[in-house]
Formats: C-alpha cells, sequence, structure tokens
C-alpha cells in the first residue's frame, strides 16, 4: 500500500455540467472520495499521484453551486480537536471563525 498525498482542490473541472444539471432540477452526485485529481498541462488535463480530499472538495462544490447547505455526514459522535490522542477534545457547537482557528492551529 503506497501513501499519497490529499491536495487541497483548487476548482471543479466539471462545475458547468454540474450547475446545468443542477439548473434542470437534476440530482447530482459529484466529488466524492478516492477520486484521482488532475492538473491543467496545456490544453489537457493530466492525473496527480494523489487522491481527493473529499471534506475539502465537498466544501469546493458547495461554493461553486451556491449551495444554502453543507451537510458532511459521518458515523462520529463529534468533531474533535486532537484527535487520536489520549485526550480529544469534542466540538459539539462550533463557528466558522472558530473551525478556521482550529484549521490554523
Amino acid at each position: 500500500r503506497r501513501i499519497v498525498a490529499a491536495p487541497k482542490p483548487l476548482d471543479i473541472v466539471e462545475i458547468d455540467a454540474i450547475n446545468a444539471l443542477l439548473a434542470a432540477d437534476q440530482i447530482v452526485i459529484a466529488g466524492g472520495g478516492g477520486g484521482i485529481p488532475v492538473l491543467k498541462q496545456g490544453s489537457r488535463l493530466k492525473s496527480a499521484s494523489a487522491i481527493v480530499e473529499k471534506d475539502l472538495t465537498s466544501g469546493k462544490l458547495a461554493d461553486l453551486t451556491d449551495a444554502d447547505v453543507l451537510m458532511i455526514l459521518t458515523n462520529e459522535e463529534h468533531v474533535c480537536i486532537h484527535y487520536h490522542t489520549d485526550a480529544p477534545l469534542p466540538l459539539e457547537h462550533i463557528s466558522a471563525a472558530e473551525a478556521r482557528r482550529h484549521m490554523k492551529a
């Protein structure tokens, strides 16, 4: 098994098609985990040795589709900081500003 990077998504190549389908009241499934990111090289797309970071991709997709709500479902009871340590700290309620502070830390 090989460990590969999960780069931060900068854009979604198929966003025009996704927005057109949404405008036609279609259900769209996009941006799932395990996908392969691509890099633009000239007029072509080349796959990268990485995997899609699905949570950040979901956020980018919500932003580019003007979504009213972004909901990430998980089987974890709470989001925790210090996850996988002896003292995880569950966050039951958090503002966007607090989330940004934790992300920077």
